[in-house]
């Protein structure tokens, strides 16, 4: 069987970088990456998980930023070397209710073993994938939600000025090739909601962040005005804050 190929390993993106990125020097990329873990605060507050799955959990920032607040989280990658890092760092954090498992996430229709969830979330995962993947593993959701459970889809806002800022990233900085050769599906708030909508779900939570927020040097001022863009649900904010649950 061909070995999948790992696109970060492939770019020299190393298995830390959402770790040190949040907790970068340069404020605007501290910022970005702290606004999304605020945007996950307030979901985990509204709707209270009890067990959440994190698909696509690179270095482990949510799961090190939560852990006290959720009873179980299963950390799923296909990047080794970020789940590598993570257990690292839950080790010398003494964090046991945390699980890591190795899947490449095109996989995930085929295996259903990890129980069931309160909450599923992909943060800067799903534009990654093929339009065809991610539609069968919106299908496989039904089958790892508990009853009421959400589906929390944070991803790159292709009506927005992101496209620009995509752009901008290619030519100027160290992490390349973010357009087509990482990002490879183009999300909008009505395509995301529509594809939910065409596999039984319905959309129960919508926002949008990170348009001007996380511009601020102060990391006080940039939370705070990234939970005013979270409030208004701007609809051409930077980045996708959807939350969907199964029609009934």
């Amino acid at each position: 069987m061909k070995k999948k190929t790992i696109i970060e390993k492939t770019l020299g993106i190393k298995g830390d970088y959402q770790y040190k990125a949040l907790r970068s020097h340069n404020y605007l990329q501290a910022n970005w990456h702290a606004n999304k873990l605020l945007a996950l605060e307030e979901l985990i507050n509204l709707y209270q998980p009890e067990a959440v799955l994190d698909l696509g959990a690179g270095s482990g920032n949510f799961e090190l930023k939560f852990y006290k607040k959720i009873k179980r989280v299963v950390a799923v990658d296909y990047n080794e070397d970020a789940l590598n890092f993570l257990r690292k760092k839950m080790k010398e954090a003494s964090i046991r209710n945390v699980k890591t498992y190795l899947l490449d996430l095109v996989n995930l229709p085929k295996n259903n073993k990890h129980g069931k969830f309160d909450m599923i979330i992909m943060v800067d995962v799903a534009e990654h994938l093929r339009r065809k993947d991610f539609v069968k593993i919106i299908s496989a959701f039904k089958k790892l939600l508990n009853k009421d459970g959400k589906v929390v889809i944070i991803t790159p806002n292709y009506q927005s000025l992101w496209p620009i800022i995509e752009k901008a990233i290619d030519a100027f900085t160290q992490i390349p090739h973010l357009e087509d050769m990482q990002h490879i599906t183009k999300f909008t708030p009505a395509n995301l909601k529509q594809m939910f909508i065409s596999e039984g779900f319905r959309q129960v939570n919508f926002s949008t962040f990170n348009n001007f927020s996380f511009m601020f040097p102060s990391k006080i001022l940039s939370s705070y005005f990234c939970g005013l863009e979270l409030k208004m649900a701007f609809p051409w904010g930077n980045l996708i804050e959807a939350v969907f649950e199964i029609e009934l």
